[in-house]
């Protein structure tokens, strides 16, 4: 049964994090009107969270690759 629970927590923390990033990013389509040269929105915010989430899954050094990626 661990391998259930490892699991949940994996897909509770991926969803977390997209749920953090498409918030962030409803909040800046929504100033997109008082600043037009805003480039980033919610597939922006929302992708960046969740290649976040998943390399801080496989170690510090590919937490690190993604970083230096994005």
């Amino acid at each position: 049964m661990p391998n259930i629970e490892l699991s949940r927590e994996l897909v509770m923390g991926l969803a977390v994090a997209l749920g953090a990033g498409l918030l962030i990013g409803v909040e800046r389509e929504q100033r997109k009107a008082d600043h037009p040269h805003s480039v980033a929105g919610v597939r922006t915010f929302a992708l960046i969270a969740l290649c976040g989430a998943i390399t801080s899954q496989f170690g510090i050094a590919l937490l690190c690759t993604g970083a230096v990626f994005v």
